[in-house]
């Protein structure tokens, strides 16, 4: 249905009401938005699929998380080895996750269950590097002696071997760094590293995006996406470095809240911090979470996600040079003639859209990257499907560009809903509640006293009580009244407008209205 159809049939349900009723009816106190789409599972091929919907059947967790999570960690299992090639471009295959959902909307198990390989494969190189600690320590302690017998005999320095390399440190996760300790991290340890967090309001709102600190960390972060940039540091006395072939992947779960708080900060969103980010709102599962008597861990397609992605993580990373142990140089996949003039009509489509009164002009600054993100998610299917390919297959852009205009959906769907209105929300609570009490027949008239005794907790005394009712009025939900006592004005109370009254009590028309 196109804009023009919308348009025409919100029209007659808007008349079909008004016959029924007259005018005068209520303003709603938010935009109608579409109901989240299901996620698309299927789209992340056999492996991370069925992975991600055996973990949505057992969990219970909102259908995106499940399908984010498996989707970041096969991100991160495949940075380090590939990039996507096209006219001369090289596109990383890391990606940026936003998921918002509610607390007690199981997070932290869908990240367990998804990222339990990488937290395995990290466990295995701190086995390794304690004891490569050891043995550097010594070499190290040798080397000190042997340089001092050196410059003490006034020998000729340049018989001494060149100074023993500390082992890279370990990490592979990280939660919520300062960019600084991130990019030290990077000099020292992995060359690839993942920011995942289910609580990452922490980092989103903690020292890293304090006032004084967001432009850099959101700058640097967005650099570390493009993946084309190298590493810069120049700090006095703390040493100046720059460091290539580098890749990072984030997923950070957050709760509603700080998605609100994102939003409204233009920097974050002029700079295009949050354009990199694929961002899901699933609903929440809450209320139809019947216990699963159900071991994942033992679970043959949860095990079978596991050993492939440990299959992956276990391959040495490409190194530009073996000197140089933390310097990627990953290889190379190119489109085949078919993929590649697949890409490009998706490509010419979504920048189409990008047109004033285009579909896609509201979120310009995502979309705009999309067919970007299309080539990186294809790269990834592709690799975990087949670690010796060197071509994306059109079956796999073709899921790719699914899963984007999954992202489409909710990024739109987000946007129409904007930064709520606390009072507005606190308003639809107190109309809920009036409404409920004249169900359950309790009352059909709302002193003010009353209001903020027995209403909504967010209405907690005369004045805030007002605010929201005014609001109500002006919407014409409620008008307001005065009750008399032995003919003097003593209280000020409220009631539903008749006409919405009327409306509640014909549930067919509700269904008009919607």
């Amino acid at each position: 249905m196109n804009i023009d159809d919308e348009t025409t049939q919100t029209l007659l349900r808007q008349e079909a009401l008004e016959r029924e009723f007259g005018h005068g009816l209520p303003l709603p106190l938010r935009r109608k938005t579409d109901a989240p789409k299901a996620f698309p599972f299927d789209a992340l091929g056999p492996i991370l699929g069925s992975a991600a919907k055996r973990m949505h059947e057992v969990i219970q967790a909102p259908d995106a998380i499940c399908g984010q999570s498996v989707l970041a960690a096969a991100a991160y299992a495949c940075q380090a080895f590939a990039d996507v090639h096209i006219d001369g471009r090289a596109h990383p295959l890391s990606l940026f996750l936003l998921s918002v959902a509610e607390s007690g909307d199981r997070k932290s198990a869908c990240d367990q269950i998804a990222v339990k390989p990488i937290y395995d494969f990290q466990r295995i190189l701190v086995a390794h590097y304690a004891q490569a600690k050891l043995d550097y320590n010594l070499k190290k302690d040798l080397w000190n002696q042997k340089r001092k017998e050196l410059l003490q005999k006034q020998d000729n320095i340049q018989d001494l071997e060149n100074e023993p390399e500390p082992p890279l440190e370990p990490f592979c996760l990280l939660e919520e760094p300062s960019y600084e300790s991130l990019i030290g991290l990077f000099a020292i340890g992995q060359p690839s590293l993942g920011l995942f967090s289910d609580e990452g309001g922490r980092m989103l709102t903690g020292y890293s995006m304090e006032p004084s600190q967001m432009v850099k960390t959101a700058c640097g972060l967005s650099s570390l996406w493009d993946g084309g940039k190298p590493i810069t540091r120049s700090r006095v006395g703390e040493g100046n470095f720059i460091l290539y072939g580098r890749r990072l992947s984030m997923h950070l779960m957050i709760q509603e809240v700080i998605l609100n708080q994102l939003l409204a900060n233009d920097m974050l969103k002029g700079q295009g911090f949050l354009a990199r980010f694929l961002v899901c709102m699933p609903p929440s599962t809450a209320g139809h979470r019947p216990y699963q008597s159900i071991d994942l861990s033992k679970d043959e397609t949860i095990q079978a996600y596991w050993k492939h992605l440990q299959c992956i993580l276990s391959q040495p990373c490409p190194l530009k040079n073996q000197q140089l142990k933390n310097e990627l140089q990953p290889r190379q996949l190119f489109l085949n003639t078919e993929t590649k003039k697949y890409w490009i009509s998706f490509h010419d489509s979504i920048d189409s859209q990008l047109k004033e009164g285009g579909n896609l002009r509201l979120i310009k600054r995502t979309a705009s990257k999309s067919a970007e993100q299309a080539l990186r998610i294809a790269g990834i299917l592709s690799y975990v499907e087949n670690q010796k390919t060197e071509h994306i297959s059109l079956e796999n852009m073709c899921n790719a560009v699914t899963l984007i205009e999954y992202f489409h959906r909710e990024g739109l769907r987000m946007e129409l809903m904007g930064v709520p209105d606390q009072d507005l929300i606190i308003a639809q609570k107190a109309l809920d509640w009036m409404i409920k009490c004249i169900l359950d027949k309790k009352r059909n008239a709302f002193p003010l006293q009353d209001i903020y005794q027995y209403g909504p907790i967010e209405v907690r005394n005369a004045k805030r009580a007002r605010h929201i009712m005014r609001i109500l009025e002006e919407h014409g939900y409620v008008h307001s009244q005065h009750i008399e006592i032995k003919g003097k004005r003593q209280q000020q109370m409220w009631i539903l407008d008749h006409m919405y009254l009327q409306m509640l009590a014909k549930p067919a028309n509700l269904l008009i209205l919607e």
